[in-house]
């Protein structure tokens, strides 16, 4: 067959998933939104790998997630991972961290989640590159799900989401918690009891996410179960703390400005106010023009970062007392950021296990600094790693079939 080239608005996913499902096609399936890139690999109908640069939907996010590996197993096989070039998963197994049947029933789970949230996109672009069916890897073969069957399963999930999203429909939402509905809950997995906890905290649903290191939906359909069983109640307005301001776009600004302006401050070097301008005007105007420049824009910007801050081997400490951050109105991710900082931590392990984005991480980590929030503790010349100093424990690659 020939390649397939458009827009998920003409074509959304479930229609794709149909197509090429029947014409039984192998290739490449790239699906773009945003920022969000992901490739989905066919063979004769099948998907056996997908991948993304969403971070939530990496291997390691979602092992943490579901209790698998704590955020410092984590970052040891990230930094083993750098210097051998070994898959993580892989890393992982070889240290006895984990199984190779957890890893492989992840992988799973990983590779439906990349595909199923394309179910809920809206927008964005697609193109199918076809090409002569491929022998598959062992791994490959054991991950194997035909496209017909995913789309079943994918329409089911846009379903469930827009029923979910009726009760939840802002991850701004606080809850108050009903312990004793709790428990009488048989059911009670360390993820949700993740979820309660943290609720009981006073966190927001997008507090919560970043904590446990979730995707949207798995959080959510988590979440939505709590609030239907009575355990959990999304407070009302007046029950709200106050929400973090952020900076107002104005909407006498056309893209054409805003684009005029990310282009003048990236010839006076300012990448960041050029990347933020450029993200302004694709949001405002999405065209192949916007994209990009926000693209190109970001990827220097986050060069720039990486040179200023990942470099050399620092550890963040609280310039102020952690009572006053509490108190403090922030988002999510800043939040988040702020609550990994404990003296020991290096600035690269709290990025590197984060489920946000690089290049948000690390200019909120510049924000701190520049508000006198944060100050770094410069290392030696071996990383402290939470505290403790880890040697690479793999002295080369192992002989394995299984690319994880």
């Amino acid at each position: 067959m020939k390649g397939l080239f458009g827009d998920l608005q003409t074509m959304p996913m479930e229609e794709m998933a149909v197509y090429l499902g029947k014409q039984k096609a192998s290739g490449t399936l790239n699906l773009e939104r945003g920022w969000v890139r992901k490739q989905v690999r066919l063979q004769n109908g099948t998907i056996i790998n997908a991948s993304s640069n969403d971070p939530r939907e990496f291997l390691g996010q979602f092992l943490i997630n579901l209790g698998y590996i704590t955020e410092e197993q984590f970052h040891r096989a990230y930094e083993t991972q750098k210097q051998t070039k070994i898959f993580l998963g892989r890393i992982l197994i070889m240290t006895g961290t984990v199984t190779e049947e957890m890893v492989l029933s992840v992988l799973n789970l990983k590779m439906r989640e990349t595909l199923f949230e394309t179910f809920l996109w809206e927008d964005g672009s697609f193109a199918f590159l076809p090409e002569k069916a491929q022998q598959a890897t062992q791994t490959e073969l054991k991950l194997s799900a035909p496209l017909l069957e995913m789309y079943a399963a994918g329409k089911q999930r846009k379903e469930q989401w827009e029923t979910i999203r009726q009760l939840l429909p802002s991850t701004d939402i606080h809850f108050r918690v009903f312990r004793e509905k709790f428990s009488g809950i048989l059911s009670k997995t360390s993820l949700v009891s993740r979820i309660v906890r943290l609720a009981e905290e006073t966190h927001s649903l997008a507090e919560i996410a970043l904590q446990l290191h979730a995707t949207d939906f798995f959080l959510f359909q988590h979440v939505y179960a709590l609030v239907q069983a009575g355990v959990l109640a999304p407070k009302d307005k007046n029950e709200l703390p106050p929400l973090h301001l952020h900076e107002e776009d104005d909407e006498a600004s056309s893209s054409k400005h805003l684009l005029q302006q990310a282009q003048s401050c990236l010839k006076e070097g300012e990448l960041r106010e050029a990347s933020a301008f450029a993200k302004r005007a694709h949001a405002r105007t999405p065209t192949a023009e916007t994209l990009a420049l926000s693209q190109s824009t970001e990827s220097q910007l986050l060069n720039e970062l990486r040179d200023k801050w990942l470099e050399q081997k620092r550890t963040p400490v609280l310039a102020v007392p952690a009572e006053q951050i509490k108190y403090l109105s922030l988002s999510a991710p800043e939040r988040y950021l702020l609550s990994r900082i404990d003296g020991n931590r290096s600035l690269s392990a709290i990025i590197h296990v984060s489920p946000m984005r690089e290049v948000e991480a690390i200019s909120l980590f510049e924000h701190f600094c520049e508000l006198g929030w944060v100050k770094f503790l410069q290392s030696d010349s071996t990383e402290a790693v939470f505290g403790t100093t880890h040697p690479s424990p793999l002295a080369g690659p192992p002989k394995s079939p299984f690319p994880f």
